[in-house]
C-alpha cells in the first residue's frame, strides 16, 4: 500500500495541470516569444511542406509536453515522500535445552484388555504382569492405567502415586467385549499435553482379540503418529490376525510389537517392554517454543520517484535538442 508522509504536496499537481494548460493553450506562444526573443523574423510565415509533415511537428510537441509534465508530476510526488507499507508474518521458533522446571515425569499409560475372552488365568497374569511392569518402572515415570472391554471400566491418569493402581489392578475381572477407540481417545486426551511440552510419553497396550472398531481405532493411531506417542503392543495368544492389527498400531507410530503365544510369556513381555520404555526416557527435555510476530514494513520510495523524474527531464531535454536543436 502507498502513503504519502507529506500528502499536501500532492496539492501542486493539480495546480500544475491547470497552469500547463493555460500557458500552453491561451497564452502559449506569446508568452514564449516574450521569454526567448531571439528567434527568427520569418518563422511566421514558413508554411509546412504538407499535412503529413505538420501532423508530425503536432505528435513531436505532444510528446515533448507530456514527458516534461510527467518529469514535474514525478518530481513533486517524491517531494510528498511516498511510502510504501506492507506487513509480513515472521515464524520465529526457539530451542532450549535443558531440564524441564515442571513437577513432572513422562508418563506412560497402560491400556488393559479385560473382555470375556481373558477370562480365567489370562486375567490373572495379565494383573501379575502389569504389576512386573509397575515395579520396573520404579517411580522414574508416572503410570497410567485404562481397563477396557466393550466400554472402559477403569481409568486412572498418569501418577507418581501407584498404591491405588496396584490395588485396582488386584480386583480385575474379565467380562464384556473389545473395542479400542475408548481406551486409545483416552489415553490421546491424557498424553497430548505432555507432548506439547516436548516430554516423551508412551502407551503400553495390550489384548487377546480383534476390536469391533478397528476403522475408527485406526484413525486414532494416526493422531499417536502426528504427536510422537509411540504404543507397545503385546498380544496374548496365537491369533496371528490379532497380532497383524497390533504390529499395525505399533510400527505406525514408533513403537514396538510383541506376541505371547504362551501366557506364561506374558510377565516376561511387559517386563521387555518396560526395559525399552526405560532406555528411551531422556533426562534432559528439549522444550521447542514457536509464535508469529506480524510487521508493517515501510519503504521510503521518494528516491525512486526523484530519479524517474529526472529521466523524464533528461528525455525532454534530449526530445527537444534533437527537433529543435533547442533545450529550453
Amino acid at each position: 500500500m502507498i502513503v504519502f508522509e507529506r500528502p499536501e504536496a500532492l496539492l501542486a499537481i493539480p495546480i500544475i495541470l491547470l497552469l500547463f494548460i493555460v500557458l500552453k493553450v491561451m497564452i502559449g506562444k506569446k508568452l514564449y516569444k516574450k521569454i526567448h526573443i531571439v528567434e527568427h523574423p520569418l518563422i511566421d510565415h514558413i508554411e509546412p511542406i504538407n499535412r503529413e509533415f505538420r501532423r508530425e511537428k503536432a505528435m513531436g510537441i505532444i510528446i515533448i509536453d507530456v514527458v516534461s509534465l510527467l518529469s514535474i508530476i514525478l518530481l513533486v510526488i517524491a517531494l510528498a515522500s511516498p511510502l510504501n507499507q506492507y506487513t509480513i508474518v515472521q515464524h520465529i521458533e526457539t530451542e532450549k535445552i535443558g531440564k524441564l522446571e515442571i513437577k513432572v515425569k513422562p508418563p506412560v499409560v497402560i491400556i488393559l484388555d479385560n473382555s470375556g475372552s481373558m477370562g480365567g488365568v489370562k486375567i490373572e497374569k495379565a494383573k501379575e504382569a502389569v504389576l512386573s511392569f509397575i515395579e520396573k518402572i520404579d517411580n522414574k515415570l508416572d503410570i497410567g492405567l485404562i481397563v477396557f472391554n466393550d466400554i472402559v471400566e477403569i481409568a486412572i491418569p498418569p501418577t507418581s502415586n501407584i498404591t491405588k493402581t496396584k490395588r485396582i489392578i488386584s480386583y480385575l475381572e474379565a467380562e464384556g467385549g473389545t473395542m479400542y477407540t475408548y481406551p486409545l481417545n483416552i489415553a490421546y486426551q491424557w498424553l497430548k499435553p505432555y507432548r506439547e511440552f516436548n516430554v516423551s510419553a508412551y502407551v503400553v497396550f495390550a489384548s487377546d482379540g480383534l476390536p469391533a472398531d478397528k476403522e475408527q481405532a485406526l484413525y486414532l493411531i494416526d493422531k499417536y503418529s502426528e504427536e510422537k506417542i509411540p504404543i507397545y503392543s503385546i498380544f496374548i495368544g496365537n491369533e496371528q490376525e490379532g497380532y497383524a492389527f497390533l504390529k499395525q498400531m505399533s510400527e505406525h507410530t514408533g513403537g514396538d510389537a510383541f506376541l505371547a503365544k504362551q501366557i506364561d510369556e506374558l510377565v516376561d513381555k511387559f517386563e521387555y517392554v518396560a526395559e525399552e520404555i526405560l532406555s528411551k526416557v531422556e533426562t534432559n527435555v528439549s522444550v521447542t517454543l514457536s509464535y508469529d510476530i506480524t510487521k508493517t514494513v515501510t519503504e521510503n520510495l521518494a528516491v525512486y520517484f526523484g530519479l524517474a523524474s529526472l529521466c523524464f527531464i533528461l528525455i525532454a531535454t534530449f526530445l527537444r535538442f534533437s527537433r529543435y536543436y533547442v533545450t529550453f
